[in-house]
This record gives C-alpha cells, structure tokens and sequence, in this order.
C-alpha cells in the first residue's frame, strides 16, 4: 500500500487484472463499462472499439483518522502511447454506507450512489472528487477502460459531457462542501 497526500489522502494497492484470483472481476467491469457507456450513447453513434482493455484494478482505502479524501481531478492522462488514453472510469464501492461518513464521490455536482457493491461508470475526462471520510472507513475498487484514440478522439465528447453536466454551475469550493455536509449531518441527527 502506498501513501499518497497532496491532492489525495489514502492508501491505495494496485491489483493485476489478468491475475487469475482477479480475472472474473476485471471481465466484469469491462463488460458492464462497455455496456454502459453504450447505453449512455456517450461516443454518439460509434461505439468503443473492440480494442478497448482495462489499465489495472485499483483499491483505494480512505480512513477518518486524516479525513482521507481525493481533489477534484480527472482520469484522463498522457502516459499512454500517443493515440492511446483512459475512456472510461469505474468506481464499485466495497464499503456498507453505514459504516463511514462523508466521503461522497462528487461527480462534477452530482453525488454518486452509494450503496454497497454500486458501480458507477463515467467518462475519464470528468471532473470529480472524493470527500473527507468524516467517520470510519470507505474502500472502493476502482478501474479504468483504456483504447485506441482515447485520449484523442473521446475528449471532445467527454468535454461536451462535462459541459452538459455542469452547465453554468461554478464549483463548490472546498469550506462550501465541508458546509454541506455538516449541516447535512446536524439534519441526519
């Protein structure tokens, strides 16, 4: 496990998807991810190439005792090949939701389910963040669908996404969520 601060704080361990112990999961995040987003018609009318593969499994620890949580920040990179880049990112949640508090994963302003074994699959370039886990534990299996022309012919259509997604919508900043939250908690009690 290895300790990142800066923009996140949590342990993370990165598991090989063509593991045998771990094949069945990887064949199933792909397929659903693939599925999904076929669903969503977030390419238009072309569908994701054949050519499509899973970069690695990820599971990712976030504790309270040091607020684990993740900035806002996108998937998409440039350590690929060029031509090559992450589509899609998938994040299963492992934990019960009665077991921690905060840590919600912010899609651009929306707030993703977070029911025990939920899969929420959306497109690398959106923006997104995990909040401060306030109590307990949150852990989540995370991946990332890479293919040809990821990071080339799929931004634009991931950028029209975001666009669509946060419409005039300024960010919440940071002290606003914290704000949220706490009074979305005093309202709980």
């Amino acid at each position: 496990l290895k300790q990142q601060r800066s923009v996140r704080t949590s342990k993370i361990s990165r598991v090989d998807p063509d593991h045998p112990e771990w094949a069945w999961v990887a064949t199933r995040i792909h397929t659903f991810a693939r599925r999904a987003a076929a669903t969503a018609g977030w390419w238009g009318n072309q569908p994701l190439t054949p050519g499509t593969w899973l970069e690695h499994l990820q599971v990712s620890v976030y504790h309270a005792h040091n607020s684990g949580h993740y900035h806002w920040h996108v998937d998409q990179d440039v350590s690929h090949s060029p031509g090559e880049g992450r589509i899609l990112s998938v994040s299963v949640q492992l934990s019960p939701p009665d077991e921690y508090t905060g840590g919600a994963l912010w899609l651009g302003p929306t707030i993703a389910p977070r029911a025990q074994g939920d899969m929420i699959v959306f497109p690398s370039a959106l923006p997104h963040q995990v909040a401060p886990v306030g109590t307990g534990l949150r852990i989540s299996l995370v991946a990332w669908i890479c293919g040809e022309a990821g990071g080339a012919v799929h931004v634009d259509r991931a950028l029209q996404l975001h666009d669509a997604v946060l419409g005039s919508l300024s960010w919440p900043t940071y002290q606003q969520q914290q704000q949220q939250q706490q009074q979305q908690q005093q309202q709980q009690q």
